[in-house]
C-alpha cells in the first residue's frame, strides 16, 4: 500500500496536476500528502536517521566507490559529447553550469531520498531476500518518473541501477546526492540534455540540435515567457504568431504550430509570404494564423514543429508559453 500510494501521488502530480495552470492549491494538497507518506511511513518502521542515510561515518567509503565511477562516466559523457553533439547554438553558458552545480545537490538530495530511503526501502521488504529485484524496481521506477525523455530516461536507470546498489551496501545519501548533482549537471550542459518531465516533456536527446527557433510576436505583442497573453475571443477572430526558425543544415520546408492539441500550417520564407505577411525576419521568418472561434476559454500551451529535409523536429520551450482564450 506504501508503494502504491507513492506511485499514484507521484505520476499523478508529474502527468495530472503539473500540466495545469496555477493550480497552486492542487499542488499544495499533493505535495502535503506525498510528505505526510513519507513521514508516516518512517514512523510506522521506526527508521533512524542514520538507518535511511543520513549519516557521515560512512560517507568516504561509500565516495571510494561512487567517486571513481562517476568520474568515468564523465568522461564517457565527453566523448559523447564530442563524437555526436557539435551543435550548440546558444544553448550553453558557462555561467549556469556552476549555478546549478550549486544549487543541484539539494534536489538531488530529495530525490535519492525518495528513490532510496523510501521505495528501495519498501521494495526491499516485499522482495527479501531476493535485493537485486529491490534494486531493479527502484532503478525502473526512477527512470519512468522521467517519462518520455529519453535520455533522462537511460540515464536515470543506469545511475538508478548503481546508486541502489551502493546505498544497499554502504547507506549514505549525501555522497550519493553528490555524485547525482554533478552527473546532473554535466549531463545538462556538457551533452545538453532537457531535464522537463511528463506531458510537456521534450523528447530530444539533445538541445544541441539542428534547428534553432524563436516565438516573437503573437497578434503584434512582442511575446514574453514570463507573462501569460490574454486574448478575448469578442475582438479578436485569430490568433497571429510571427517568430522565425533556422537550420543548421540543410533547409527548412515546414514550419507548423502546435496550439493547444493541433498543429496549424504556418507561412515560411518570403518567397511563400502573401502580400499582407512582411516578416521582420527575412527568409527564416514565418507567420501562422489560428482561428479561435471553436476554441474554448481557458489556457492554451504554445510550440512549433518543424521539417527539415523531410523529417519533423518539435520544439517545446523549457518556459512553457501560455495564451488564455477569454
Amino acid at each position: 500500500m506504501e508503494i502504491s500510494t507513492g506511485l499514484f501521488l507521484i505520476f499523478g502530480y508529474i502527468w495530472l496536476v503539473y500540466p495545469l495552470y496555477k493550480k497552486y492549491w492542487l499542488h499544495a494538497i499533493f505535495t502535503a500528502m506525498f510528505i505526510g507518506l513519507l513521514i508516516l511511513s518512517r514512523h510506522i518502521h521506526k527508521e533512524t536517521n542514520r538507518q535511511v542515510g543520513f549519516r557521515f561515518d560512512n560517507f568516504l567509503s561509500s565516495g571510494k566507490i561512487l567517486f571513481p565511477v562517476t568520474f568515468a562516466a564523465i568522461l564517457v559523457l565527453i566523448i559523447v559529447k564530442t563524437l555526436f553533439y557539435t551543435i550548440d547554438f546558444n544553448f550553453l553558458r558557462e555561467c549556469i553550469f556552476w549555478l546549478r552545480l550549486i544549487q543541484y545537490p539539494f534536489w538531488a538530495l530529495l530525490q535519492q531520498y525518495v528513490i532510496l530511503a523510501f521505495f528501495f526501502r519498501r521494495f526491499r521488504q516485499t522482495s527479501s531476500p531476493h535485493y537485486f529485484l529491490a534494486i531493479l524496481a527502484s532503478a525502473i521506477t526512477f527512470s519512468a518518473m522521467h517519462i518520455p525523455n529519453p535520455p533522462l530516461m537511460i540515464f536515470t536507470f543506469l545511475g538508478g541501477l548503481f546508486w541502489t546498489w551502493v546505498y544497499n551496501k554502504r547507506p549514505n545519501l549525501f555522497a550519493i546526492a553528490i555524485t547525482h548533482a554533478v552527473l546532473g549537471a554535466v549531463c545538462c550542459n556538457l551533452v545538453s540534455v532537457y531535464t522537463v518531465v511528463g506531458p510537456y516533456a521534450d523528447i530530444r536527446w539533445s538541445k544541441a540540435h539542428p534547428i534553432d527557433y524563436g516565438i516573437c510576436f503573437i497578434n503584434g505583442t512582442k511575446f514574453s515567457h514570463k507573462t501569460v497573453l490574454s486574448i478575448s475571443k469578442e475582438s479578436n477572430s485569430n490568433i497571429n504568431v510571427e517568430g522565425w526558425a533556422r537550420a543548421a543544415k540543410g533547409q527548412v520546408e515546414k514550419v507548423y504550430v502546435r496550439f493547444g492539441r493541433r498543429y496549424y500550417p504556418a507561412l515560411y520564407g518570403t518567397q511563400k509570404q502573401k502580400d499582407s505577411y512582411k516578416s521582420p525576419f527575412g527568409e527564416i521568418g514565418f507567420c501562422a494564423m489560428i482561428p479561435i472561434s471553436n476554441l474554448r476559454p481557458g489556457y492554451y500551451s504554445l510550440s512549433i514543429k518543424v521539417c527539415v529535409n523531410g523529417r519533423f523536429f518539435c520544439h517545446y520551450p523549457s518556459s512553457r508559453m501560455w495564451i488564455k482564450i477569454s
